[in-house]
């Protein structure tokens, strides 16, 4: 396992089931050593399998203690081939959605959760599986909606 650290903006990435050592980003390209040499980490392929990722902003509760359902799911981001968005509550309950291709392009994309999905703690899951396909988030942002109380029909 290798975490890479964008000094900018603070951000981590972790990469899993690779057999280097070290990393380094040098002059555009990503040196990797280990046991078996220095390699420049390169190409869509490892070997013939997809190189799959994906990231995880923190669970949350958006400061919020009281239950919560999801509007809205605002995304703006480009690819290379479908991503996939999903949301995970504490309870284990995941809804995902499929994200368009953009063939390189920024779209932004708008998504609407089933309106039974609540629950305190969200997590959410952006990937390029099963594709493997190159993409990049510009800005996520959720429109969280607080339930205030529940109403009870009695009979």
């Amino acid at each position: 396992m290798i975490f890479d650290t964008n000094l900018k903006n603070r951000a981590t990435s972790q990469y899993l089931g690779v057999e280097f050592e070290t990393m380094v980003r040098f002059q555009d390209k990503i040196f990797c050593a280990g046991d078996d040499g220095l390699f420049v980490l390169e190409g869509e392929k490892d070997y013939d399998s997809n190189i799959l990722s994906y990231f995880e902003p923190i669970e949350t509760d958006f400061g919020v203690q009281k239950q919560k359902r999801i509007r809205a799911l605002y995304i703006s981001y480009f690819s290379y081939g479908e991503i996939s968005m999903g949301i995970l509550l504490e309870q284990g309950v995941y809804q995902s959605f499929q994200l368009p291709d953009t063939e390189g392009e920024l779209l932004e994309y708008k998504c609407f959760p089933k309106r039974d999905l609540m629950g305190r703690f969200f997590t959410f899951h952006i990937s390029n599986a099963p594709s493997g396909c190159d993409f990049s988030v510009e800005t996520f942002h959720v429109q969280p909606i607080i339930i205030s109380h529940r109403v009870t029909h009695e009979v």
